[in-house]
């Protein structure tokens, strides 16, 4: 494989992370308050007469305490590769189980003209490591992998879902509360706010994604996360449950100043010399969104017998 060759799969393989650790992943859990701020109106924002400080604090607590949880995962990425436009649909829907962690992801990435694949992940607590089993379907046969991550690894803290939403809100600034809009037949409050760079750097670096961005071969992934900028996200909350019930983040920004910093380690960094990478790719926009449609409801996962013995480790 030529160098530019190396370089696309390598960049693919970096949006790829990103991908994966919004979709599935979280960190682990941090100490101290969380940020969020209600509208500042003296109305109380429940029934229970509890002000919306209280209600956010409280879901954030309540989806970081569920014990399983089901919800979808929708990424919307318009990129252009090589000067070709390439819009990716990605939806999938997700279940996870915190003790001891299990996981089941069935989903489909759509590439317009690149064609389509379905793409399953489950997971296991097996020991010291969480096996994964990854299944990726292009026509009639389903190739399957199998991967474990240490527990004691800081890249096992990408699987603890609930801790996800946890993390966000508290790395998240300056909340404005928008308004009531319907999410699955609930009238949930709308707040949008910002992470921004610093806070960004520190989720990422702690959900295990610098040491696997240092795996693609980019230098400096901490520098690089901190130079992202601010990432716009929203939360729909059920206050009378006090549940969060949808959230979304926008990483279109971010993803492209992180694409343009993994072209320029990967020209500087070339031992055969260097080459012009700025136009191979431009990220348009990445946004995902997740919708939380079960607390609590999951009682098992299992693995389906066709991936234990079919899976190649890698």
């Amino acid at each position: 494989m030529n160098k530019r060759g190396r370089n696309i799969k390598k960049i693919f393989a970096v949006i790829m992370i990103f991908v994966m650790v919004f979709a599935l992943a979280a960190c682990g859990n941090k100490e101290g308050g969380s940020s969020t701020s209600g509208s500042g109106s003296a109305e109380p924002a429940n029934s229970a007469g509890k002000s919306m400080e209280e209600v956010l604090l409280n879901a954030s607590k309540n989806m970081e305490n569920a014990k399983s949880m089901t919800y979808t995962f929708d990424m919307d990425m318009g990129m252009q590769v090589l000067g070709m436009k390439m819009d990716t649909l990605m939806k999938s829907d997700i279940k996870t189980i915190q003790n001891p962690l299990t996981l089941e992801m069935t989903g489909k990435m759509d590439m317009g003209d690149l064609g389509s694949y379905d793409m399953d992940i489950y997971a296991e607590t097996e020991g010291d490591h969480l096996v994964m089993y990854t299944g990726m379907n292009m026509g009639e046969e389903t190739m399957w992998m199998k991967s474990s991550v240490d527990m004691d690894s800081s890249q096992i803290s990408q699987y603890n879902a609930q801790s996800n939403i946890k993390v966000y809100m508290e790395n998240a600034k300056n909340f404005t509360e928008v308004g009531k809009e319907d999410v699955n037949g609930v009238q949930a409050v709308r707040f949008d706010g910002v992470i921004n760079g610093d806070s960004i750097g520190n989720v990422l670096n702690e959900s295990g994604m610098s040491e696997q961005v240092s795996g693609m071969g980019v230098e400096n992934p901490e520098e690089m996360f901190a130079e992202m900028g601010d990432i716009p996200v929203s939360f729909w909350v059920d206050t009378e449950k006090e549940l969060i019930v949808k959230y979304t983040i926008d990483m279109s920004e971010a993803m492209q100043k992180l694409m343009a910093k993994t072209m320029e380690e990967m020209e500087t960094s070339e031992e055969e010399g260097t080459e012009n990478m700025a136009g191979l790719f431009t990220i348009d926009r990445s946004v995902m969104t997740i919708v939380i449609t079960g607390i609590d409801n999951v009682d098992s996962i299992t693995i389906p017998q066709e991936a234990k013995d079919n899976a190649e480790e890698m």
